[in-house]
């Protein structure tokens, strides 16, 4: 299994790949489809089994569109909220012009890759101050390596996490939400997941709260941060290597 975190400044877009089948969780911002897009074609990727999208802030939905105008793409999973900013209209127009009716999470759901499990957490509440708390937290078990994915969950939603059984435990690598940002449950957050590796959206302009790699660090994490590069995550379920 190979995850790439793409370099694309304060946003997000991640591909999971396992056994020629292919995941994309978000799409960084407008500018950024055609990187990701040009990854995909280097690799020969036609086709994703399903892209979810966590959440409609524009630097995680505003290259959707691009994605589903380029890609063949078996499933589309994305929060259960409204949102009409402009590239949330755009991917919703795109996804109606290729037929594909989004599954908007209400209740935990498993995606199949291949043969292994993607269990995807829908935020716990009808409403929220803002869109970071309707991310939605994936997770993958792969044999005996795990791994977190946190959208951009802020302190409400760190609070559901920390008191989910299924969440509320460590894991060899996460996806940190929020490109790094430090609120008041990041720490209690750190200390429960404590995990191996910990990757940080950030960029140069807009770099990662230093009171959250040093949180991380402390428990004894290695922190990379895609202002550095794309990071790239290779796993057999019984080793796991982190490279930039």
């Amino acid at each position: 299994m190979s995850v790439i975190i793409f370099k694309i400044g304060k946003a997000d877009s991640i591909l999971i790949s396992y056994h020629g089948h292919h995941v994309l969780i978000d799409t960084g911002q407008d500018e950024d489809a055609e990187e990701i897009l040009t990854y995909l074609q280097k690799n020969r990727i036609a086709k994703l089994h399903a892209l979810i999208i966590t959440h409609f802030d524009k630097d995680h939905v505003g290259g959707a569109d691009k994605i589903v105008e380029n890609i063949d793409i078996d499933n589309i999973y994305t929060a259960n909220y409204i949102s009409n900013s402009k590239q949330t209209v755009q991917f919703k127009q795109a996804v109606a012009e290729k037929e594909i009716e989004p599954i908007k999470l209400i209740n935990t759901t498993d995606v199949i890759l291949h043969d292994q499990i993607i269990t995807l957490y829908p935020a716990e509440k009808s409403a929220y101050d803002g869109d970071n708390d309707y991310s939605i937290v994936a997770t993958i078990d792969y044999k005996n390596i795990s791994m977190l994915f946190a959208g951009d969950a802020e302190q409400e939603r760190l609070e559901e996490i920390l008191h989910n059984e299924h969440l509320a435990r460590t894991y060899d690598f996460v996806k940190m939400p929020h490109h790094g940002r430090y609120n008041e449950r990041t720490q209690s957050f750190v200390e429960v997941i404590s995990p191996r590796y910990a990757v940080i959206t950030s960029s140069n302009k807009n770099i990662e709260d230093e009171r959250t790699v040093n949180i991380l660090e402390t428990v004894g994490s290695d922190v990379f941060t895609t202002r550095n590069g794309n990071i790239e995550v290779i796993t057999d379920g019984k080793t796991i290597n982190v490279k930039q």
